[in-house]
C-alpha cells in the first residue's frame, strides 16, 4: 500500500482542480489508514520510577 501511495504522490501532479482534489482524497485515506493502524497497536508499557 506505501509503494503505491508514494509511486501516486511521486507522479507529477496537474494543476487542475480535479488533479488537486484527487491528491486530497488520496492523502486524507493515507492518514485515515495509519490512525486505524495506530489504534491497532497494543499500548506501550511505561517505565516505572524506580525507588
Amino acid at each position: 500500500m506505501l509503494d503505491e501511495a508514494a509511486g501516486r504522490l511521486a507522479a507529477p501532479g496537474r494543476n487542475t482542480l480535479h488533479g488537486v482534489q484527487h491528491r486530497a482524497r488520496l492523502i486524507r485515506a493515507l492518514y485515515a489508514r495509519l490512525d486505524h493502524l495506530k489504534g491497532a497497536l497494543p499500548a506501550a508499557p511505561t517505565a516505572s520510577a524506580a525507588p
